[in-house]
């Protein structure tokens, strides 16, 4: 009926018309806002959305059903009702998802901050002066406490050892036994000579001197002739030196690395330092030997 009046609740409207025409007016006002440039600046019912996190539309995207038409779905104002709810609230869900995925654009183009960093850098450099002191120290007594257990390790292994201190004679029949059956770690120092060749005899006196020294390398000799008949003399004095069975070192004529002079001869030193430079003998460990005029008078005679 033209003349019924519709009541609200909070509004009332003298007929249908008039709800009609309320509608198309504010159907008109939400089509002009929709078409408006954005110019970057927020709503308030968005801003409190934002701020709030509520879920739903905000306040001015309500469905029309709260206004101008009963509280319910039936007939065809009902429906319209209900349609233009369900077509705020997707377009709701749209906003936001844009809104979301701005937001992951904005992070994957500055990168996202690590901050942990900078406070570590920070930390450190806030870090007392006496604490970087106490920092050092202990790192100070690590590296001692490793020395002394490096120490240790290496004192047990040369406590395991077999030792032996001195200079002997094998013949032919003892060779292998003699050479090739020793510890992984021990050095067998083999002089091949002859006894009528001076510089083989002043080498036997000199390992004889050293050996008590040195008591983890084993120091043997044998007669050229004894191991091989043609054997020639002009590579005498050699050496042959074994570890763990396998022969690492094959000097001919040795005596010719060591230093000569018309008034010096070379001495227990000179042989020690070269085989100390082979990685054979431990040059720290060793002591001038003291001889008797007699001893030095023998050598020099070779």
């Amino acid at each position: 009926m033209m003349g019924d009046t519709v009541d609200t609740g909070d509004v009332e409207y003298d007929s249908d018309v008039e709800v009609a025409v309320q509608e198309a007016m504010e159907e008109q006002q939400r089509k002009e806002q929709e078409a408006k440039v954005d110019e970057g600046k927020i709503a308030p019912g968005e801003l409190d959305m934002r701020m709030t996190g509520k879920s739903g539309p905000p306040p001015g995207m309500m469905p029309k059903i709260r206004k101008g038409t009963k509280a319910c779905n039936t007939g065809p104002k009902g429906v319209k009702a209900d349609y233009e709810e369900a077509k705020l609230i997707q377009q709701f869900k749209n906003f936001r998802m844009a809104m979301r995925a701005e937001r992951e654009l904005k992070k994957k183009a500055y990168g996202r901050t690590d901050y942990s960093q900078a406070l570590q850098k920070n930390q450190s450099q806030d870090q007392p002066e006496e604490e970087k002191d106490s920092d050092l120290d202990e790192d100070d007594e690590d590296d001692a406490f490793f020395q002394q257990y490096k120490q240790q390790k290496l004192d047990m292994v040369k406590n395991s050892l077999p030792t032996y201190g001195k200079f002997y004679r094998v013949k032919k029949n003892e060779f292998i036994r003699e050479t090739e059956h020793e510890h992984e770690l021990i050095h067998v120092v083999v002089h091949l000579y002859k006894n009528y060749i001076p510089a083989c005899v002043r080498l036997n006196l000199i390992l004889e001197d050293i050996a008590p020294q040195f008591t983890h390398v084993k120091f043997i000799r044998c007669r050229s002739d004894d191991l091989l008949e043609s054997f020639s003399d002009t590579a005498l004095p050699m050496l042959l030196v074994y570890r763990g069975s396998n022969i690492v070192h094959t000097i001919p004529q040795v005596s010719k690395y060591f230093p000569k002079s018309r008034t010096l001869k070379w001495d227990d030193e000179d042989v020690v330092k070269y085989l100390g430079e082979k990685g054979i003998l431990n040059q720290a460990i060793y002591e001038k030997v003291k001889v008797s005029k007699r001893e030095k008078r023998l050598k020099d005679d070779y």
